[in-house]
């Protein structure tokens, strides 16, 4: 089983949604949780986005980055979800295999009225079900499957290196069907 916790700012909202959703479509192939930078209130917008494809998250607990460091805890795959300088201050856990970041929107920002916040969440939501339906069944299986340089850039997204993301994916590596 592969050990996936989704880092974020404020664990109010991407990071939440990232480990909903994996526990949703991995199954038994992931132990996943999530964890911040910072404590953060659940966005409310998040939780009704969440309900509307099914997923309650109301009731989970925020969680922080540096208590899973100080408790050291073995990763394999560490998914960053916020903006690259929080991903950056985020710490190196022990024996990590693969760590990505994938930089979705941040809900909290979001303005406008009920209606169009709620879209602009929906969207993220949607963006980040496609990212978590392509996540490798383990760190070594994206290396088996693509090769040694396809996994490097997988790796390096999050490290603004040029030419390192395919345009309009979120991920470089196929969905679990097409490998």
């Amino acid at each position: 089983m592969t050990s996936v916790p989704f880092l974020s700012f404020c664990n109010s909202a991407r990071s939440r949604m990232a480990e909903a959703l994996l526990r949703k479509h991995g199954g038994d192939r992931f132990r996943v949780e999530s964890a911040d930078l910072e404590p953060g209130r659940l966005n409310p917008f998040v939780v009704r986005a969440m309900a509307e494809a099914g997923i309650d998250i109301s009731g989970n607990p925020t969680t922080s980055v540096f208590d899973l460091f100080n408790a050291k805890r073995v990763f394999q795959i560490v998914i960053t979800v916020c903006s690259k300088e929080a991903a950056e201050r985020c710490p190196m856990f022990p024996g990590l295999a693969l760590r990505l970041h994938w930089p979705f929107a941040d809900p909290s920002t979001f303005a406008g009225n009920d209606k169009q916040i709620m879209a602009q969440v929906r969207k993220v939501r949607d963006h980040m079900e496609l990212a978590v339906n392509r996540l490798p069944p383990a760190p070594d299986h994206a290396i088996r499957v693509l090769g040694r340089g396809a996994a490097r850039r997988h790796r390096d997204h999050g490290r603004g290196r040029p030419g390192t993301r395919p345009q309009g994916r979120a991920c470089c590596l196929p969905t679990a069907r097409s490998a």
